[in-house]
């Protein structure tokens, strides 16, 4: 029986499987690794001599290239926040959201300041008789979230509670 075999950095690897654009293979440790077939790897047979790679751009060079007004780079991607508005907290981060009343009056709370301010908002849609029980619905809900997710969903949640006051 035959196995298959790819190459990747000029070193061969033995195949696991293939499926669905990815391969699997054991690396030098005997560990299981995956690469997707397109990118990396190539079957050992028809690997061609390594070409030495090409300088990656900078993120300044790629920064200067290709950012207009309103965009902004994170990591190497360009991204179009000019719909947002940016803010500075205290202690010196540049945040950006949308603006809006409810933006507004959560972008300067903690997220335990943020569960109570939003729970006074939701008792009602949970049925429940008090802000502390609100915000234990909340938290249970969206507590296993890390933490910009968090806030993510308290300020979806408080935008369609002032919507519908």
């Amino acid at each position: 029986m035959t196995t298959k075999t790819i190459e990747i950095a000029g070193k061969s690897y033995e195949v696991v499987s293939s499926n669905k654009g990815w391969t699997k293979y054991y690396d030098d440790k005997g560990s299981i690794r995956s690469v997707r077939n397109a990118v990396a790897a190539k079957p050992a047979a028809k690997a061609k001599a390594a070409k030495p790679a090409a300088k990656a751009k900078s993120a300044t060079k790629a920064k200067a290239a290709k950012k207009t007004d309103g965009e902004h780079l994170i990591g190497t991607t360009v991204v179009d926040l000019s719909k947002y508005s940016e803010h500075k907290l205290a202690d010196g981060t540049r945040k950006f959201d949308i603006g809006d009343k409810a933006a507004k009056a959560l972008r300067e709370l903690t997220l335990d300041e943020q569960y109570k301010e939003v729970a006074k908002y939701v008792k009602e849609e949970f049925e429940v008789g008090t802000n502390a029980e609100a915000e234990a619905v909340l938290r249970k809900k969206y507590g296993k979230l890390n933490p910009g997710m968090q806030r993510m969903n308290l300020g979806n949640r408080y935008r369609a509670a002032l919507r519908n006051v």
